[in-house]
């Protein structure tokens, strides 16, 4: 750490940015990065507060699994013991859509001739939905002569009709254009009424006609008075005739007619009861859809219910003929007006109308009942599997086709063909027809087939499976293996495998695969040989297996020990108190990748001439000292020198290897041990 050279982050290279929404349970990244020295650490907040701990190894931050909460600004900040600095926000938005608020399905009531507004329920949704109106399953241009769909997608119908109109169904669909994700709102009804006015008259006689007052009630569990509104008109001050606008259903009832006399005083009153029955002509609100698709021998049920006063009667025709008259017992009208066809053929195709009538009117509504008829088809089809035992095999074999067509699973090995039944390890999925073997083993092998058939037709696939046996490394190398400097090391990675997959070795020193040379060779049976090992060569090798059959690896320490280097002798002195003695300090030199076991100490008497220095050869007249040192001492005293004479030392050290050589003999100009006293 340099205060000079290190400096701090001060631009972002990488930070976050505000992109598109994204939906819910989707995986969302952020990621941040600055330059500086040392390199930064990284921390992030949301809205303001830290969301996690500054962390030098990783610049992102992650949401596995987002959720509407997660939305929100999302900053980074980046700093080194210099200074930190801080990103600018990024805008995560969450896509998502919540259903309509809740309602019922509606009846619509409007006058023929006259507009009516249909409300859009409110919906929470990121981003807005795009909303769609739908007539009776059909969607609805935004604008036309007859509507319009505003900018708020409220639908405005500007013109109705009694005949074309009535009994439509309404409904909004709004669509959340990230996620595709749609919800569909209750149905609008729409009830398109004519000119019903309907008028009660009232006429009392009296003298004189001055105190002569008439009163109308509406009698139920409470009678009331009936006063002029927009529902109830009096023609006059006289109210001898009551109009009722366009009476629906809570019109109906009792209406009384009161005539109060007054006079001189006195009152007296007469009264007359009307009961007023409202029919309701039928309004078919089940959604019927103008199409049904259905396969050979399945069956469907379409629902027809209807409201109006009094209640309506369902009839169903087939192709313009009541279905009673049919005569065909798979085809059948429920109670509540549902008509039922149980196992579809061809003469089933047609167009069904549903009729709903009382005395007050009818409507229906058709549909067109279509039969599909056809050979099977692949949809999917199995495939050549190449897999390791273990691992789990999945053969599909979707088919289309109507009727539905019969699938059956065949397994061939050699000229042994049997049928596959589901159980144990075979299963086969009612459904989609995919055969599944679990944990697959070597005698899984074989030659799968698929015969899907029907009254139209059949269809055939085969697909093989091969399953190999697992390789895998039986023979690794040591944890540890020590070899000797200039010596051959060698390296085993044997391994066992499908007899028909291929093996291919590779060994690697640290990060870098080895290649063959003249001193390195990788043998058939995987063996990596180095010949000649130098120090450089010690390290992590990897031996990795690759084949068809799968891979594996595994690794080892390789140690390159030699001889100890030389020590070093640093100090030589005589003590005060031990004449005949010599403290000798000294450094060992490298331990030659072994620890070192022991030292080795020596001494020589020398002759030594000021003007010729040592007359001795520097391997002569060694005495070597009769025990060894510990390993760990740095400092040795040497003894039984003999007084007024020359001497020099020197030690060495001894590994597993054996003994390194020696250190230069010291001091350099011999040491002259005191007199005798």
């Amino acid at each position: 750490m340099s205060y000079f050279t290190d400096y701090p982050p001060r631009e972002f290279s990488t930070e976050p940015n505000t992109q598109n929404p994204i939906p819910e349970l989707s995986l969302k990244i952020v990621l941040c990065r600055a330059s500086s020295s040392p390199s930064a650490q990284y921390r992030w907040m949301k809205d303001g507060t830290y969301i996690t701990e500054y962390n030098a190894l990783d610049y992102s931050y992650r949401m596995m699994s987002v959720n509407r909460t997660d939305a929100g600004i999302y900053r980074c900040v980046a700093k080194n013991y210099l200074g930190a600095i801080r990103s600018k926000g990024a805008k995560i938005v969450i896509a998502y859509i919540d259903n309509f608020e809740s309602h019922t399905n509606q009846t619509v009531n409007v006058l023929s001739g006259d507009g009516v507004v249909i409300n859009l329920p409110s919906i929470n949704s990121v981003p807005d939905p795009a909303v769609s109106w739908y007539a009776s399953g059909v969607e609805m241009a935004p604008e036309a002569q007859r509507h319009q769909i505003t900018l708020e997608k409220t639908l405005v119908l500007l013109s109705t009709s009694i005949h074309s109109d009535n009994g439509k169904i309404y409904k909004a669909e709004a669509l959340n254009g990230i996620n595709g994700v749609s919800r569909t709102t209750k149905d609008f009804a729409l009830r398109v009424g004519g000119d019903r006015d309907t008028k009660l008259e009232c006429i009392y006689n009296a003298r004189p006609l001055s105190g002569l007052q008439t009163k109308w009630y509406k009698k139920g569990s409470q009678r009331t008075e009936i006063v002029a509104n927009n529902k109830y008109i009096f023609n006059t001050v006289y109210k001898r005739v009551l109009t009722i606008k366009d009476p629906d259903l809570s019109d109906a009832g009792q209406y009384e007619c009161e005539a109060v006399f007054v006079s001189n005083g006195q009152s007296s009153t007469k009264t007359s009861d009307a009961y007023l029955t409202v029919n309701e002509a039928p309004l078919i609100t089940s959604q019927i859809q103008s199409q049904y698709i259905r396969d050979f021998g399945q069956s469907i049920q379409v629902d027809c219910l209807a409201i109006g006063n009094p209640s309506p009667t369902i009839t169903w025709y087939f192709n313009a003929q009541p279905v009673s008259s049919v005569g065909n017992i798979r085809l059948s009208v429920t109670q509540s007006g549902s008509l039922k066809i149980g196992n579809l053929e061809w003469s089933d195709a047609g167009v069904y109308q549903c009729f709903a009538s009382n005395t007050a009117g009818e409507t229906k509504i058709s549909t067109w009942i279509k039969v599909d008829q056809s050979p099977p088809m692949f949809i999917s089809s199995p495939l050549n599997l190449t897999l390791v035992e273990g691992a789990d095999a999945r053969f599909p074999c979707e088919v289309s086709g109507a009727p539905k067509p019969v699938t059956i699973w065949k397994k061939k090995v050699d000229s042994t063909e049997s049928e596959v039944a589901t159980g144990g390890r075979y299963q086969i999925n009612p459904i989609t027809n995919e055969l599944l073997i679990i944990t697959t083993e070597t005698s899984d092998s074989a030659l799968f087939s698929c015969n899907a058939s029907n009254r139209q037709g059949s269809v055939y696939a085969e697909a093989t499976l091969n399953v190999y046996q697992r390789t895998q490394i039986t023979q690794p190398p040591q944890t540890i293996t020590e070899v000797e400097k200039g010596s051959v090391a060698s390296l085993q990675c044997g391994v066992s495998h499908d007899v028909n997959v291929n093996i291919t070795w590779k060994w690697y020193q640290g990060l870098v695969e080895l290649n063959p040379s003249d001193r390195i060779t990788i043998e058939q049976d995987g063996t990596l040989t180095i010949l000649s090992v130098y120090s450089s060569d010690s390290g992590v090798y990897k031996c990795q297996v690759l084949s068809a059959g799968g891979n594996d690896d595994r690794s080892t320490d390789l140690k390159v020990i030699e001889l100890p280097f030389k020590p070093v002798i640093t100090n030589i002195s005589v003590p005060p108190t031990a004449l005949k003695s010599a403290n000798i300090s000294f450094t060992p030199g490298p331990n030659g990748n072994t620890p070192i076991e022991r030292f080795i100490f020596q001494k020589r008497m020398v002759t030594y001439y000021p003007d010729k220095g040592v007359t001795m050869g520097k391997d002569e007249g060694w005495e070597t000292y009769p025990q060894d040192v510990a390993t760990n001492a740095r400092f040795f005293v040497m003894p039984n020198l003999r007084p007024s004479r020359y001497f020099q030392f020197r030690l060495s050290c001894v590994n597993k290897v054996g003994q390194g050589p020696p250190s230069d003999a010291k001091p350099n100009t011999p040491l002259l041990m005191p007199g005798q006293r």
